[in-house]
């Protein structure tokens, strides 16, 4: 009866069926919270594959990522878009080929929902926070592309669960970097979302409508 309701608590880790999983330090990260034999079935790969992941790790001397941005599109402002000290991720996973021959490239370390972090409480120091920020944009254009859209009816509470989930991930003392452009959505109406007052704020763009702000947990 143990043996049973054990395979059932393992089970319960198991991910559907589904395209093979590329096995990334991203993708061991979030499961990290896991036992070795859990994140196996979750993962679906053997538990030797989870032990030889870790001993790699053990074996390199590059730290672990330390930092999340869970809607990094195309990394724009990075100053190394494969910091490896970065996981990054975003809902969206696609290419488009832009009007000028330039090449929109989205592809995350790991597809992720800010809304619902795939990690445990406390895993990072750093949290980049750059959410879509757009009501209305055509589906097909430019803007929607790069950036992506907010949920007309759903965006506030969306936001407020993202603030939350970035919170949460945060160790104690770590900090949010949090970037908005205020083009349709004023900045003061986002900031009652986060429910918690930056400690810095600072504006740049041509109109100064691009926020930066930085928090403490």
């Amino acid at each position: 009866m143990r043996a049973k309701a054990r395979q059932r608590e393992l089970s319960s880790y198991a991910r559907p069926m589904g395209a093979p999983v590329k096995f990334t330090t991203a993708t061991f990260a979030s499961v990290a919270h896991l036992s070795p034999a859990q994140q196996a079935i979750s993962l679906g790969c053997s538990i030797r594959t989870v032990q030889r992941h870790y001993a790699a790790q053990r074996d390199t001397t590059a730290p672990p990522p330390t930092i999340l941005d869970p809607a990094s599109g195309s990394r724009m402002f990075y100053f190394d878009p494969q910091d490896s000290r970065v996981i990054f991720g975003d809902i969206r996973s696609e290419s488009h080929l832009l009007s000028d021959g330039r090449t929109l490239d989205i592809r995350p370390d790991l597809e992720m929902d800010f809304r619902a972090l795939p990690f445990a409480d406390g895993s990072f120091r750093l949290v980049i926070f750059d959410p879509p920020h757009l009501l209305h944009a055509g589906g097909k254009s430019w803007l929607a592309r790069k950036y992506g859209r907010l949920g007309r009816d759903t965006w506030r509470d969306d936001l407020r669960r993202g603030f939350n989930e970035c919170f949460r991930v945060l160790s104690v003392h770590g900090v949010l970097v949090f970037k908005w452009n205020q083009i349709q959505i004023p900045t003061s109406e986002v900031l009652t979302l986060a429910g918690r007052v930056p400690v810095i704020g600072h504006r740049s763009g041509r109109r100064s409508g691009t926020h930066w702000m930085l928090f403490m947990k």
